[in-house]
């Protein structure tokens, strides 16, 4: 790359300068410079001049980036496309471009151009934007872009926002910025629970498998490294053996079935992600003598009697919902959006039993982690 911007440095030099010679050139009988005194003297002092130009602007380019990298810069850099939402003011500098997907927006700016890339026409200062349409930031230009509160759009490029606006979820093909469960989708790209966060799909309505839940609780755990084999004999890839002989030596499962099964690609069963997480409360040393009435759920005998008394803590801490007709439902498959949203409620929870993580909240009385305060 400084090769190529040296290059292209010097040629804009040597062909500026070298036109300024050629217009005070002589005859060919009474030359004013000599072929040699060019090559010996000027071509070696463009040379040098163009070097020195290109260190300049690489100098001001690396400052810039590094100080944008250690956080003292104005501007953030999106990793390509990604999508925000919120009320706010999102501002772009040059080569950034916004594209509403969702609500309304208008652009603000005082000088240098906005394009509207569709039709290549400049968009004038004030203007309300059209959905689905990318507008491209300029050359000297910093342009204001101002969202409402029902407003989703995609940023790419430099960035910095004000107000609500927030990054609401990461670009994935099949979530819209007004799903129930856009918080989720933040919080499970931003800590990589799933296996395939950076896939173009994040399949939030589909049931999250055994191996994904147990990789999902290794990494919340800091992907901690561990000794113990479990006895399981249908692992059969590498992302989560380490999370299941981690979870096999705390006890968080004991396999399904069979004693040598794990069924990695089962689905998992609303009772059996709060039987997990229970076990897993228990071994971080968290409270969970905290119990909820089951019988609030009008299916409560069906939940299984082995994962009851963890349904019971989970009701109590509002870890896990009922459905919109109050049923628990212990045997349907919990969603993988769901699964996310379970770990988005219990980690700030847990605190400092996790690494990483701030101290839970406690309850002055008893000094006993408040994990029923996740209750929505």
């Amino acid at each position: 790359m400084k090769k190529l911007i040296a290059a292209a440095l010097t040629l804009t030099l040597l062909t500026a300068l070298t036109g300024a010679v050629a217009s005070d050139a002589g005859t060919a009988a009474d030359p004013l410079i000599t072929r040699e005194y060019a090559d010996n003297e000027y071509t070696q002092a463009l040379l040098a001049l163009g070097q020195e130009t290109m260190d300049t602007v690489l100098a001001a380019l690396y400052d810039r980036a590094d100080a944008i990298a250690t956080g003292e810069g104005v501007l953030t850099y999106t990793a390509g496309r990604e999508a925000f939402a919120g009320e706010g003011d999102v501002t772009l500098g040059l080569g950034g471009s916004f594209i509403l997907t969702e609500g309304a927006a208008a652009v603000v700016y005082e000088a240098g151009e906005v394009i509207d890339t569709s039709t290549g026409q400049v968009v004038p200062s004030g203007s309300a934007l059209a959905p689905l349409t990318r507008y491209f930031v300029t050359e000297d230009t910093e342009a204001l872009f101002r969202t409402d509160d029902r407003s989703a759009y995609v940023l790419d490029g430099p960035y910095s926002l004000e107000g609500l606006a927030q990054r609401q979820y990461a670009l994935y093909e099949d979530v819209r910025g007004n799903e129930w469960y856009a918080s989720a989708v933040i919080f499970s790209y931003e800590n990589q629970l799933f296996q395939d966060w950076d896939a173009p799909l994040y399949r939030g309505v589909e049931g999250a498998s055994r191996a994904e839940m147990i990789y999902a609780l290794w990494v919340t755990a800091g992907r901690p490294e561990t000794d113990a084999v479990s006895p399981f004999t249908d692992l059969t890839e590498e992302w989560y053996i380490p999370a299941v002989n981690w979870a096999y030596e705390h006890k968080i499962t004991n396999g399904s079935g069979a004693e040598d099964l794990f069924r990695p690609g089962e689905s998992l069963s609303r009772a059996q992600i709060v039987t997990m997480i229970y076990r897993w409360s228990g071994d971080l040393g968290l409270d969970v003598s905290g119990r909820g009435d089951l019988t609030v759920f009008p299916d409560y005998e069906s939940i299984p009697d082995w994962a009851a008394e963890s349904v019971s803590w989970a009701s109590h801490t509002g870890l896990i919902l009922g459905f919109d007709d109050h049923t628990f439902q212990p045997a349907a498959n919990i969603a993988r959006a769901e699964a996310a949203t379970i770990l988005q409620r219990f980690i700030p929870k847990a605190g400092s039993a996790l690494p990483g993580h701030p101290s839970p909240d406690t309850d002055e009385a008893s000094g006993e982690n408040d994990l029923a305060s996740t209750v929505e």
